[in-house]
């Protein structure tokens, strides 16, 4: 019961025995993130998605993926490491990227440069990885896709960011799940382009 959110963050601050932060803006006392950021080299998108995870269990469909970036009116930036083997998405995300869907900005970026594009961006779409936590230091809108299990204990109490998931896994969150939460949270980019 000294829980006031699920956030594996107030856990960690628990057992360090930290108080709650009274000044904190988070549920349970929780700072916010301080990270490092730097402005990109070249203008980045006004949207932002990260489809990248090492868990095939955290990826969802590229056909979904593809079917919200046309459906979206703004540009989208695509995050993340350069293509790897072990990368769970990285064949989807060649096909977003030879499709035209989204700029390439994998490996691109220094890590500050990437933290300076999510807090300029307009609206980040992320499946649970680090992008989702740099949208949440700076309040960002972000629709964030989750397994069920670790929903409460991964995503941090901020009021800017819906977390989506599925009983049966972030594959299966419907298409139109995202679609209203991209709505709810930006409704000028959640129009579909014309």
């Amino acid at each position: 019961d000294f829980l006031e959110t699920g956030f594996i963050s107030e856990g960690f601050l628990r057992l360090a025995y930290v108080p709650p932060l009274p000044e904190a803006e988070w549920p349970g006392g929780v700072p916010r993130y301080a990270l490092a950021s730097a402005e990109p080299p070249f203008p980045t998108p006004p949207i932002l998605i990260s489809t990248g995870a090492t868990l095939p269990g955290k990826t969802w469909p590229v056909e979904r993926w593809a079917e919200l970036l046309r459906q979206l009116s703004q540009p989208c930036g695509l995050l993340g490491a350069p293509p790897k083997r072990f990368y769970h998405s990285a064949t989807s995300e060649g096909y977003l990227v030879e499709q035209e869907l989204v700029q390439d900005l994998r490996g691109r970026l220094t890590l500050p440069e990437v933290v300076g594009a999510v807090q300029r961006a307009d609206l980040i779409i992320t499946v649970d990885n680090g992008i989702l936590h740099f949208a949440a230091a700076f309040d960002r809108p972000t629709v964030g896709l989750y397994r069920r299990e670790v929903i409460r204990l991964w995503a941090p109490p901020n009021p800017n960011l819906l977390a989506l998931s599925s009983e049966s896994g972030v594959a299966d969150i419907p298409l139109d799940a995202v679609l209203a939460a991209v709505v709810r949270l930006a409704p000028s980019v959640g129009q579909a382009a014309d």
